[in-house]
């Protein structure tokens, strides 16, 4: 298993647009994609600008396949003007 977790910071002013698209990001993710096992969504209770996403893969070319998916590069293209910080590990579930 693949598993992602990914730190996110919205620029000021852009925390619940970037919350929502996140939110629409893991249902279409556990949805439409067989290899997608889990996707979370957290936000920080003290800064509602920052969020971290926890996604589980089952292989690479589950996540590979996540990457290549039409809503997934929507996704990227809507979240680009929100994000200040984006930081993604990819590491491997024990």
């Amino acid at each position: 298993m693949i598993a992602l977790v990914v730190n996110f910071e919205a620029v000021p002013g852009k925390g619940a647009a970037l919350r929502e698209a996140l939110i629409v990001q893991g249902k279409n993710s556990l949805k439409n994609e067989k290899g997608c096992k889990h996707f979370d969504v957290c936000v920080n209770p003290q800064n509602d600008a920052q969020f971290v996403l926890y996604e589980l893969y089952e292989n690479d070319a589950a996540l590979k396949a996540h990457r290549e998916t039409s809503y997934y590069l929507a996704f990227r293209e809507t979240i680009g003007p929100l994000v200040k910080v984006r930081d993604v590990k990819e590491m491997v579930r024990l």
